[in-house]
Order: C-alpha cells, then structure tokens, then sequence
C-alpha cells in the first residue's frame, strides 16, 4: 500500500525513525522504498517528533523553574524570621514547655 494511502500508527512512524537515524544517500533510499514511503514524508514525522520533545522540555523547564521560585520564597521567609529571632524564640518556648512537663 502506497503510504500517502496507508494509515500509519504512532508505533509505525517511531520504528520508521528509529530505522532512518543515521542513514543517508542510498541506504536512507532503500529503507524509504522499502517502506513505501517519501522522504518528504519522513522529514515531516521528524519535524513533528522534534516539537513534541521541544514542548516536553518546556514543560520539564516551566516546572522547574515553578519549583526553584518556591524554594527561593522559602528560603526568604526563613531568613526573615531568623533575623527577627522569631524562629529562635519559637523554638526556645518549645523547649521550656518540654521542660516543664518532664520536671512535672
């Protein structure tokens, strides 16, 4: 079946790349004959393989960079109450209260 006729699974066009990686000249040629293919065709599925890991990667980035900057507010947060001695102080009745109930 010729492959402008053909309906080609995701699975398909991924053996398909995989199978074309590397390949040119004579080889890239045998391998599109063999499927039925056009090269123009290939270049397309490339092309769409190529934007679905850009977007993934974007994603990936968009994440990341979501998760760094609620780190970093932590982080400024923390060293606020450090300088106003409110962590210490917290954290020293805390352990007066402790202190307590075992004497008790």
């Amino acid at each position: 079946m010729p492959a402008a006729r053909k309906k080609w699974t995701p699975e398909e066009k991924l053996r398909v790349l995989v199978a074309a990686q590397g390949l040119t000249g004579e080889e890239l040629g045998a391998l599109l004959r063999g499927e039925g293919l056009h090269e123009e065709k290939l270049k397309e599925w490339q092309q769409a393989a190529a934007e679905k890991r850009v977007k993934e990667l974007e994603r990936e980035l968009h994440r990341k960079e979501k998760a760094l900057a609620e780190t970093a507010a932590l982080l400024v947060l923390e060293n606020k109450l450090q300088a106003t001695g409110w962590g210490e102080r917290h954290l020293d009745d805390e352990d007066d209260a402790v202190d307590e109930k075992r004497e008790k």
